[in-house]
């Protein structure tokens, strides 16, 4: 527990301080939409090849490794504005490495969840850890909008470099290697096209997929925008800022302290469902608000009902699958999460023409649109338990 919240706490510093930086160096929405994508691009590349990585080697190996990498990444870019040579395309570069790092690393994580927790109580595991990573999203986000208006940006990546390396050092000193997998004669490729086909044959999984793949895409990338809503529709700055993304975290805590008290009973699917469109009208009243009396008790709400759905879906998915495909289509779950920052792309496009508060009155639209045509349509959705 203690690797999660040390690990999460620097990635969601990370997130927060890479957009206030692209916003601070370019001052414009679709810079910071860029500046996500740069590690959602090879998260997509590398998602799978991560997800084969952990059902055929060191689940424990490639969670050492690849913190390792984003905490020298975090201390390159701090070197960099220390010593006042930042640009853009130095986050643009860090963010590459980053994403590629997630999309190998993620994987593993989530598969040694279950390597610890079992079948019996994985519906707890997921939630306590999703839990302990929104704890994360409550308390970095404050923490960052502090630091970066009184230390700075460059001791913000320095801190975040510290993070990752105490989650190594309690991986390496309070955990074990789980008992290895028998040895397989396929190839990475084979296993990654037998992993399509096991999705593909399961079409509840694949459902459940694809409602994560397109909600996430459409609906996270409010909080990736959140450094220009914050400045052009709230007028708020660095304080302000952290203050929004600490209550989309609050709200997220009590979402996924919510999916753990339900344990193996309640009607998943039908919440799952309920919490995706409660997700796009909270996105659309959202869009709309111009200060903080209204902004964050929607926020509240927008971090309820994401993050209740995204651990219902992990829930759902990890109850539904074979062991030894488990990696692989935790890899394709976790594509869902890089759809997220590429899906901010386009959205941040759109508020450059728009603005920012329109771009996420649509997207909130679209993702009630999603919810509606796949809720309505697939009932072994709605029954699962």
């Amino acid at each position: 527990m203690v690797s999660i919240l040390t690990s999460g706490l620097s990635f969601q510093g990370q997130q927060v301080v890479r957009g206030w930086l692209a916003y601070e160096l370019t001052e414009s929405p679709l810079a910071v939409g860029i500046a996500v994508a740069s590690w959602g691009l090879p998260m997509l590349l590398f998602s799978l090849p991560g997800g084969v990585a952990a059902d055929r080697m060191s689940q424990r190996g490639i969670m050492i490794s690849m913190q390792a990498v984003s905490g020298l990444g975090a201390v390159v870019i701090g070197l960099l504005v220390t010593t006042g040579h930042i640009a853009f395309w130095h986050l643009l570069a860090s963010g590459v490495v980053a994403g590629t790092a997630i999309g190998l690393h993620m994987p593993s994580r989530q598969s040694f969840i279950f390597e610890l927790a079992g079948p019996e109580r994985i519906a707890n595991a997921v939630a306590l850890n999703s839990g302990a990573m929104n704890s994360m999203r409550l308390i970095a986000p404050a923490l960052a909008g502090v630091l970066i208006s009184t230390v700075g940006v460059d001791w913000m990546y320095y801190l975040i470099a510290l993070g990752f390396g105490i989650s190594i050092l309690v991986v390496v000193l309070r955990t074990q290697e789980p008992p290895a997998r028998p040895a397989t004669a396929s190839s990475p490729v084979q296993d990654i096209t037998n992993g399509f086909k096991y999705v593909w044959n399961n079409r509840l999984v694949l459902w459940l997929l694809v409602m994560a793949l397109a909600t996430l895409f459409l609906g996270l990338p409010f909080r990736n925008l959140m450094p220009a809503f914050a400045v052009e529709a709230l007028r708020q700055g660095p304080a302000g800022y952290g203050l929004l993304m600490s209550t989309v975290g609050l709200g997220a805590i009590v979402g996924s302290l919510s999916i753990a008290s339900l344990g193996n009973s309640g009607r998943k699917g039908l919440l799952l469902v309920m919490a995706a469109a409660s997700w796009g009208l909270g996105l659309i009243a959202f869009s709309l608000s111009t200060g903080l009396t209204v902004a964050i008790p929607l926020l509240l709400l927008l971090g309820f009902t994401s993050t209740g759905f995204m651990t219902l879906n992990n829930i759902l998915i990890q109850t539904s699958v074979s062991n030894e495909f488990r990696g692989r289509v935790l890899s394709f779950y976790m594509l869902t999460f890089a759809m997220n920052s590429v899906g901010t792309v386009p959205v941040g496009a759109v508020a450059e023409f728009i603005g920012v508060g329109r771009a996420l009155l649509w997207s909130g639209v679209a993702v009630l649109a999603v919810t509606v045509l796949i809720g309505l349509s697939r009932h072994d959705l709605r029954r699962l338990r």
